[in-house]
C-alpha cells in the first residue's frame, strides 16, 4: 500500500503546509487499477492510474495528482513518464520503426513501444515507470542496437543513437 499525504499552505514560498489528507476528496482515474481512500492507495489489478487530490472547501478547488503503478502482486508506488527520442548518427535525424525497451533490473521487460510514424517520428515514451534503476534497449533492422542504463525519477531528455550497419563488402 502507498500512502498519500496532502499539504495545504496559503503561502506559496512556504513549502510546508497543514495536513488536510482526510479533508481532501480523493480520487482514481482507474478504480478497476488502484482505490485510494484517505490517501491510502490500494492495488486492485497490476495497471496504473492517477490518484488526485483535491480540497473542494478552497477557492477554486485546487487539486494535486500522482500517478500510481500497481503490480500484480498488489504493490503500489509512485510512477514516472520516461520519453525520449531515436536519432541516426551520424546525421542526427529522427528514425522512425524502431523498437524500445525498458527492462528492469532482474532482466524482465516492462515494457516496449515504437517509434510512431502517426505520431512524431523517433520519440518514444513509457507512461508509468515506477522508480529504479533500467536498461533502455533501442533496436531497428539496418541499424546496431543500443542500450543505456536509466534511472528513474531523472529529468534528463533520453536520446538513443543508433549507427548504421556496415554494408557487406565482397
Amino acid at each position: 500500500m502507498l500512502q498519500c499525504q496532502a499539504l495545504a499552505s496559503e503561502d506559496p514560498t512556504n513549502p510546508n503546509g497543514r495536513d488536510v489528507t482526510d479533508v481532501v476528496t480523493w480520487a482514481s482515474s482507474d478504480a478497476n487499477a488502484v482505490s485510494v481512500r484517505r490517501g491510502r492507495v490500494q492495488a486492485s489489478s497490476g495497471s496504473a492510474a492517477t490518484v488526485t487530490a483535491t480540497l473542494d472547501q478552497a477557492h477554486d478547488a485546487p487539486s494535486a495528482s500522482v500517478m500510481v503503478a500497481a503490480d500484480a502482486h498488489g504493490e503500489t508506488r509512485q510512477a514516472y513518464v520516461l520519453e525520449g527520442e531515436v536519432r541516426r548518427f551520424p546525421t542526427g535525424e529522427s528514425i522512425a520503426g524502431v523498437r524500445v525497451s525498458l527492462i528492469d533490473e532482474s532482466g524482465i521487460v516492462m515494457s516496449a513501444t515504437t517509434s510512431s510514424p502517426n505520431g512524431t517520428v523517433g520519440q518514444f515514451r513509457f507512461p508509468a515507470v515506477p522508480a529504479g534503476t533500467y536498461q533502455l534497449r533501442a533496436v531497428s533492422q539496418g541499424y546496431r542496437s543500443t542500450q543505456e542504463t536509466v534511472l528513474v525519477p531523472d529529468d534528463a531528455p533520453r536520446t538513443l543513437t543508433l549507427l548504421p550497419e556496415p554494408k557487406n563488402q565482397l
